[in-house]
């Protein structure tokens, strides 16, 4: 392991091997504890620093692929934070911060911006004129651990964010987006959907059916393209499925002009 510095007047340190191989974790008990176990040297801070310019490759939320910095200076020393730490929103968290019902994972920084996933549909950006986003945000620290990959099917369509998500990115346009695919997960929601799968819907706000393809799961939400729109949108909380007798495929979203990229 290599020193990271002091925060929360706490010791930290960055593994390089076994199962936290480049997680940021501080060293647990007092001084004397961490002298007794690790010796004088580490307890002093004295050790080397992480290797400038540590890089670890995924996918953003667009479906980009891009490699990301994860290297102290980067992470800690500009940020305070390094990758695989989780954090939560808190009371004081301020209502623009759409990702309150969820844990974030600190995954490095690209593009001056520190980023974050929430689950397996890629990492998102806190906005870039925000210097502090963690005290900004008021997220309250849970524990370090490594990022495992996504386990679940993606797939890349394009989408329009939630009104949420786009004050807080500051993008109003439609984009290629990434969505989760898993049978076993769309199911969750309802046992008649699937990726590509034609369904009738109804929600509160419209009670008069709709045809729509189902894409898949993203932040807990399914998303759809529904009848007439060219892309694909967060459907209501209390959205009810009618199954269809349509013929199904992979490419019923290409026949709306969308076209599907297999990720994973």
């Amino acid at each position: 392991a290599t020193i990271l510095g002091v925060r929360d007047s706490q010791l930290w340190r960055c593994e390089h091997s076994g199962q936290f191989q480049g997680t940021g974790l501080p060293f647990e008990g007092s001084e004397e504890q961490i002298v007794e176990r690790f010796g004088p040297e580490v307890a002093k801070g004295c050790g080397p620093r992480l290797i400038c310019g540590n890089v670890s490759v995924r996918l953003t939320w667009a479906g980009e692929l891009k490699s990301f910095d994860v290297s102290h200076e980067s992470c800690f020393q500009r940020y305070g934070v390094v990758v695989g730490q989780r954090f939560q929103a808190t009371r004081l968290t301020p209502d623009i911060f759409p990702f309150q019902d969820f844990v974030i994972i600190i995954v490095g920084v690209l593009e001056d911006r520190l980023w974050f996933v929430c689950d397996q549909t890629g990492a998102i950006p806190f906005p870039s004129e925000i210097a502090n986003p963690i005290r900004t945000f008021k997220l309250r620290l849970l524990y370090t651990a490594p990022i495992h990959p996504p386990g679940n099917p993606l797939v890349k369509v394009q989408g329009s964010l939630t009104d949420s998500e786009r004050n807080f990115l500051h993008d109003p346009g439609a984009h290629a987006m990434l969505f989760c695919s898993s049978p076993d997960l769309l199911s969750l929601q309802s046992p008649i959907i699937a990726h590509s799968r034609k369904v009738l819907i109804t929600d509160p706000l419209n009670p008069k059916p709709r045809r729509a393809t189902i894409v898949g799961d993203r932040l807990g939400q399914v998303w759809a393209i529904v009848e007439f729109d060219s892309f694909a949108t967060a459907l209501h909380s209390k959205t009810q499925y009618q199954a269809t007798h349509e013929e199904e495929t992979v490419g019923k979203i290409a026949i709306l002009r969308i076209p599907e990229i297999q990720i994973g």
